[in-house]
């Protein structure tokens, strides 16, 4: 036993001090986290209580796609970056148009 007490009476070989103190940020952020992550939980009961008990349709619809979009998350959007047949969205003289206004030319 007195092996043992010697062993963690050198210093920084107590496991319970072992690693490097958490800064108050990080402590402050996780405190932080875990009453969201609370709020968050009861936001979705109501979400839900409405969807079980509204009359209406389009409450219940509305509820339930926000309950998806929370639990799967938003569906991606489709975004175009080109214009039709694959050209620029902007015309490059207007483009450099602009550019030649803003900057002076080149």
């Amino acid at each position: 036993m007195s092996e043992i007490k010697d062993k963690y009476a050198q210093k920084g070989t107590n496991p319970k001090h072992a690693g490097r103190k958490p800064s108050a940020i990080t402590v402050l952020k996780r405190l932080a986290l875990e009453e969201a992550g609370e709020e968050a939980e009861k936001s979705l009961a109501v979400v839900i209580k409405i969807r079980n008990t509204a009359k209406s349709e389009k409450i219940k619809m509305a509820a339930a796609v926000e309950i998806m979009d929370r639990v799967w998350g938003k569906s991606t959007q489709k975004n175009e970056h080109t214009g039709k047949d694959g050209k620029p969205l902007i015309p490059i003289e207007l483009f450099e148009a602009a550019l030649n206004k803003a900057y002076g030319p080149s």
